[in-house]
């Protein structure tokens, strides 16, 4: 006759070994449903697997990466490459807003800490223009002609909040393309103040110094007045 403790251990001896076969069923499974063939044998082997969707900015591709000796699935270097790109020149964007509104508090040093950020993120060649605006538009060569320009869009505002929004990259080696959304507020003297909705599409490039905009097109949406104060 078994023990108390010896019915326990068999119990969940029992229970742990419906466990795996249960977790092995699974994971056969969601191989299955992979696009791969052979990835039955590629998750053996440690090769490189294919796991899954990717995101809207590269639609139709999938994540790859290996399936370590843990069972554990890892990023391929390949993969993790795109990803830090992507990071790195949506972050160029996201700097243009704050070298904008910086240029746009209108006093010297201001200008000259916004000027020095438009060096880190533009190429030294950078051709830059507005599009959509129902006027002449905006053009520039070079990030200092830029400035120019940012500053005497800005310089009567009391004060500007340049927002990036929604981000989507595709890079293709050393370039890439990325589209912004913009919302941006623009406060006036009179206390109104005129919204301008936007996107930026920005070619760029990477360089010995990193990842750089070599082209700019900043595209004219929708705007506004939404605020009066009384």
């Amino acid at each position: 006759m078994m023990s108390i403790s010896s019915l326990v251990f068999d119990s969940c001896r029992r229970l742990a070994l419906a466990s795996l076969v249960i977790l092995s069923a699974c994971a056969q499974q969601a191989v299955s449903n992979t696009s791969s063939p052979s990835v039955t044998d590629s998750v053996a082997r440690g090769d490189t697997v294919a796991v899954g969707s990717d995101s809207v900015a590269d639609s139709g591709k999938l994540v790859h990466g290996i399936v370590n000796e843990r069972g554990e699935f890892a990023m391929s270097d390949a993969r993790a490459m795109v990803v830090a790109d992507k990071h790195e020149i949506e972050v160029l964007q996201r700097l243009y807003a704050k070298a904008t509104d910086t240029i746009g508090l209108a006093t010297p040093e201001h200008v000259e800490a916004g000027r020095s950020i438009y060096h880190r993120i533009f190429a030294d060649d950078v051709e830059i223009r507005t599009a959509n605006t129902g006027a002449d538009p905006l053009v520039a060569s070079g990030p200092d002609a830029w400035v120019d320009v940012v500053y005497g869009a800005l310089k009567d505002y009391t004060g500007t909040q340049h927002m990036i929004g929604s981000q989507l990259v595709d890079v293709d080696g050393d370039s890439g393309v990325m589209e912004s959304y913009l919302n941006a507020w623009h406060k006036r003297v009179d206390g109104s103040v005129y919204y301008f909705l936007g996107t930026y599409i920005s070619t760029v490039e990477r360089t010995a110094d990193g990842w750089k905009i070599v082209d700019m097109t900043l595209r004219h949406d929708s705007s506004g007045i939404v605020q009066t104060e009384g």
